[in-house]
């Protein structure tokens, strides 16, 4: 009986769902996770490394641990960097700025 009354509900439901605004609301969610992995992934990864870096001990004797930290840093900052001038970028060129 109750899945009667779910499907009784559920289908007249998903029929009268609009296919435009449910492709609008995928590409606003889709451009969402993109700006979380654009922004906070590379920044959740230079805050791991520079703490990393800076619970090593004896720095001021560069090692191979070291080097990959800051190798690691680096990057983070770099593509940081780009998705920060990426993202001004096409603002601009929208002119959403």
């Amino acid at each position: 009986m109750i899945l009667t009354i779910l499907v009784a509900v559920e289908i007249p439901l998903l029929c009268s769902i609009n296919l435009h605004t449910f492709h609008a609301q995928l590409k606003l969610m889709i451009e969402k996770r993109k700006r979380f992995v654009a922004f906070f992934l590379p920044a959740f990864v230079i805050f791991l490394g520079i703490s990393n870096y800076s619970r090593l001990s004896g720095t001021e004797n560069i090692r191979a641990i070291h080097i990959v930290s800051l190798l690691t840093i680096g990057m983070a900052i770099g593509v940081l960097l780009v998705n920060v001038i990426t993202h001004f970028a096409k603002n601009k060129n929208n002119g959403d700025l």
